[in-house]
């Protein structure tokens, strides 16, 4: 008996609860990406947040990541 290939049947699903879901995000034009960070880091930039007047956390990380990748020499993403 052949064996069915696991996950084959969600596929189709997953692309297009990912259309809508990109369809309809706060963040227009950037890729949804999923971070894991250590819980008492993801507190400190949850009360960041809070202490800079309710800046959304990606706005944050957004501005966080760009810093790194400027002094690392690309410059391109220099605000």
């Amino acid at each position: 008996m052949a064996q069915k290939q696991r996950g084959r049947g969600r596929q189709g699903a997953r692309s297009d609860a990912s259309e809508s879901a990109a369809r309809r995000s706060s963040h227009p034009g950037k890729k949804p990406v999923l971070i894991h960070i250590p819980e008492d880091m993801h507190r400190t930039l949850r009360q960041l947040s809070v202490e800079e007047g309710g800046e959304p956390l990606t706005v944050i990380t957004e501005r966080l990541l760009r810093q790194y990748l400027v002094t690392r020499g690309h410059t391109r993403f220099a605000p």
